[in-house]
């Protein structure tokens, strides 16, 4: 199961007081990970979270996960993913603009 939700915060305690994340459905995460057999290094970054544990995305990784999004969202058309990954573009784009991290929490 990979539920992992993603936050804009400057600290995991910060994180509580969040009030937008961008949930990665276990769909979503599934199909990529097996629609990027060829890419999986590329997408590493987004498909490796553990679910069990939390990540901090310092700057250079933000920017790294807006261009997987990107990529995706210029490769792929199927509106469950599409959806998914627009609003994980969004949350770079707002953290990279307010200079803030983001951090993955895992259930």
């Amino acid at each position: 199961m990979m539920s992992v939700t993603f936050y804009i915060a400057d600290s995991k305690e910060e994180v509580n007081d969040a009030e937008y994340g961008v949930y990665l459905e276990d769909e979503v995460h599934d199909y990529l990970w097996e629609k990027a057999k060829d890419n999986r290094y590329e997408f590493e970054l987004l498909l490796n979270l553990d679910p069990y544990d939390h990540k901090q995305f310092n700057v250079h990784e933000v920017r790294r996960l807006n261009r997987i999004c990107e990529i995706i969202l210029s490769e792929y058309k199927e509106p469950f993913v599409i959806e998914f990954v627009q609003e994980l573009h969004n949350l770079c784009i707002n953290a990279l603009d307010k200079n803030k991290l983001i951090f993955a929490l895992g259930d």
